[in-house]
Order: C-alpha cells, then structure tokens, then sequence
C-alpha cells in the first residue's frame, strides 16, 4: 500500500469512527467468538491462560475491539479462578487510554489485521484458586462502546459487533502425595529382623 493509500484510509477511519461516535447503534449482531482453555489439566494453584479468537471475512479489517471479562463477577463468587491480567495477540495493539476494567486493543493501521478463522485477539492469563466449575464468561456490548469493530476498506463500510461468549472451566484439587511414616517403618523392620534372627537360631 503507497502512502498516499495510508493517509486516504486513515481519513476514511477518523470520519467513519466520528460517524460511530455520534451514532446511537440499533441493533447490533454478536460476532462468532470462542474462549479456548490452553490447558486440558487444570489443579490448584497453576496458571494458565484463555485464547480469545473471532470469526470473520477475510476482505474485513479489524479495527478495534473492547469486552469486559467475568462481568457478572461469577468467578468472585465462585472462588474457582482469579484474573491475573491479559495481552493482545500481534500486529494488535493494545488501546492507547487503557481501562483496568476492560481488554481493548485495535488495529495496527500499518500492519492490518484481516479477517480468519479462529483468528486469536487476544490471551487472558488466570490462577486456579480452588477445586470445582466455574462458568468463564466475557461481554462487550456497542451499547456500552466496547464489542468488536470491522472495516471493508474496498467498500468504506464499518461493521459492528457484540462480543458475549462463555466457556466452562474445571479445576481439579491437588491429591496430597502421602510421605510414609518413618518410625513406623523403622519398627517394621527390626520387628522382620528379629524374625529372621530367631528363625536362623531355630535352624541351628
């Protein structure tokens, strides 16, 4: 892409997502999205981490995406896992007014992110707390001016997205190895000991 291409796309965004901002959005449709657990053996006390990733054209830009994790504090409640923190996936780019709240990152204009299967946005990184299920949920509604938004740069059309998907964790308690009891295997074995002392005078 020339440069005179770059500047033309950056005008097209600025206006398109000053349109957005004095927009209200009707309606908006949610974007495929899966929450994939890195781990298949989760115990207490291990860290592990979430891969977020999104569907869609691969003609789409991504721009910008934002979402809440665990909005209804379901993971608080249940004392399964704890948020530890999370990054987005390269050539995104984490938001330039971060919120300790939300997970945003946007499009490097330079090196644009298009569209894919299963493309991963981002990873969230969590400690096993306790044993049991917990129900790991993230949410961002255009409403709230977070989910996820797309550009089609060959037509100059914005697409926007909510983002709400969920995805069951289980972490298993950590079974105690058992340390055997020294004094008791200490009589064991002069009690075997003493056996076989009496047995070898019982020969002679």
């Amino acid at each position: 892409m020339n440069t005179e291409s770059k500047f033309k796309k950056l005008r097209a965004i600025a206006l398109g997502l000053g349109v957005l901002v004095l927009s209200s959005v009707s309606s908006a449709v949610i974007i495929p999205m899966n929450l994939n657990v890195l781990d298949n053996d989760i115990q207490v006390g291990d860290t592990f981490d979430v891969g977020v990733s999104v569907d869609f054209d691969s003609s789409l830009e991504l721009l910008s995406f934002a979402f809440e994790v665990d909005p209804l504090s379901t993971l608080s409640s249940d004392g399964v896992l704890n948020f530890q923190s999370w990054q987005v996936t390269p050539p995104l780019l984490p938001s330039l007014f971060p919120n300790p709240d939300l997970v945003e990152g946007m499009g490097d204009l330079f090196n644009p992110t298009m569209g894919a299967i299963d493309l991963q946005i981002a990873t969230l990184t969590f400690e096993a707390i306790g044993a049991g299920d917990t129900n790991l949920s993230v949410l961002g509604l255009q409403t709230d001016f977070n989910g996820l938004t797309l550009y089609d740069f060959a037509n100059g059309a914005f697409s926007e997205f909510d983002i709400d998907s969920s995805v069951q964790v289980s972490v298993s308690g950590v079974v105690p190895t058992s340390v055997p009891d020294v004094s008791q295997t200490m009589s064991m074995f002069c009690f075997g000991l003493l056996l076989l002392v009496g047995f070898r005078r019982k020969m002679k």
